[in-house]
Order: structure tokens, then C-alpha cells, then sequence
């Protein structure tokens, strides 16, 4: 009897572990056009499309290889590109242009002004573009009343991170 249960067990847990990954990456509150914002917020794509700059209007996507013809020299001391490269981000073929959005428009003119730079590139509507099921999580918590980014505040300033960002 308890050999059948574990057999069970383990055909089930491949499958199980699939629909979990398939939820936190493109499933429920996803990539851009999923989920609906909830509490009469607009859609997470129409939150992530204000955010843009002005100058980024019109931009078509250009690909991380673009971005690291830039920010992945020596020359510039700019390792952005190298240091990605390193992330699970990259490992899964998640672009610098979705966190920055597109980038043509930087690409052929560098300013700050055509690109989602920190702190906005930090935003956890950013991180929703994928992550939307727990972002939806966090910001329905008392989490986010205290911490208004947590990437940006993990990633950006580790001694404020978790204390009140309001």
C-alpha cells in the first residue's frame, strides 16, 4: 500500500511542480495583458505603459544583444549586460527590454530620458509583468502599505530594506 502511494506521489509531483512554474511565468496576472489590476486598478500592462518615459514613445524592441553593445563594455566600466548575464533572468531568456522597455529609441540616442531607469524599473508593476499572481499577493498584504518597492529597495539600498517606505 505505501509503495503505491509513493509511486503515485512521484507521477504527480512532475506534474504539479509544471502547473506551479507555468502560474508564476505567463500564467494568471502574467506577462503583459494578464491580469485585470484588481481593486479598480487599471490592467498590469496599462500600469507598466505609464510608466515610460516620453522619449521611449514609439520604440520598437531591439533585443538584450543591443543593450550590450553599450552596457557591456569594459571601456565604459558599464557591466550591466555581463552582470545580467549571470542572472536567472538571462538564464530563462527574460530581456533587459522587459523590466526597461523598448529600447530602439536609446539605442540610437543614449539618454536617461528614453529608457524605464531606477527607481521606476524597480517598481513592483514591472515585476508584475511575470510575476502577477504574487504581486497581487504582496499588494493586497500589509506588506505593501510599509515597503513601496521591494526589488528596488532590496536590490538598491539593503539597509532600508523592509522599513517604511512612505
Amino acid at each position: 500500500m505505501k509503495s503505491k502511494w509513493f509511486l503515485t506521489f512521484f507521477a504527480i509531483a512532475p506534474f504539479a511542480a509544471t502547473v506551479l512554474v507555468l502560474q508564476s511565468c505567463g500564467g494568471e496576472g502574467g506577462p503583459i495583458g494578464g491580469g485585470d489590476g484588481g481593486g479598480g486598478l487599471p490592467p498590469i500592462s496599462q500600469q507598466f505603459l505609464a510608466l515610460l518615459p516620453a522619449g521611449q514613445a514609439g520604440a520598437a524592441f531591439v533585443g538584450s544583444e543591443k543593450c550590450g553593445e553599450c552596457h557591456g563594455t569594459r571601456d565604459s566600466h558599464d557591466t550591466h549586460y555581463n552582470d545580467w548575464l549571470e542572472t536567472k533572468h538571462a538564464k530563462v531568456e527574460v530581456g533587459c527590454e522587459r523590466c526597461h522597455g523598448p529600447g530602439s529609441n536609446h539605442a540610437t540616442t543614449p539618454a536617461l530620458d528614453n529608457i524605464l531607469t531606477l527607481p521606476k524599473s524597480a517598481s513592483a508593476v514591472v515585476c508584475a509583468q511575470c510575476h502577477g499572481s504574487i504581486y497581487d499577493e504582496w499588494r493586497l498584504s500589509q506588506h505593501s502599505k510599509l515597503v513601496a518597492s521591494p526589488v528596488e529597495e532590496a536590490a538598491h539600498d539593503p539597509n532600508r530594506y523592509g522599513r517604511t517606505s512612505q
